[in-house]
């Protein structure tokens, strides 16, 4: 049996290590749906800087009945993009929030529509 760890001069434990920091840098892409948000009240401006500062990419927009997000990184970073929805929504019935996995789209970067 071939093994790259043996060619490039790792051990096991350097190859699973090695395997575990490629895991963590899978890309997910979701789209999360947040309905009952007031439109024109800053609310894509506030999810642009957020998901600027997780080092996300993707984009936002809305419409009429709800603020759309497609959000592509590491899943920890699109966790905590989802936990800032979700403290917005405490204590407001009114807020729904929707999250949909969807196929990567391999943004550059994160865009305001």
């Amino acid at each position: 049996m071939f093994c790259l760890c043996s060619k490039f001069g790792l051990n096991i434990l350097h190859g699973l290590y090695l395997a575990k920091f490629i895991l963590l840098l899978v890309v997910k892409h979701i789209q999360i749906l947040v309905f009952g948000l007031a439109e024109h009240s800053g609310n894509r401006f506030r999810t642009f800087v957020t998901a600027k500062n997780l080092g996300l990419t993707g984009l936002v927009t809305e419409d009429p009945e709800k603020l759309i997000i497609e959000a592509e990184g590491e899943e920890e970073k699109l966790d905590k993009l989802v936990s800032y929805f979700e403290r917005i929504n405490a204590g407001l019935p009114s807020i729904k929030t929707e999250i949909i996995e969807k196929p990567v789209m391999h943004y550059e970067e994160f865009l305001i529509r």
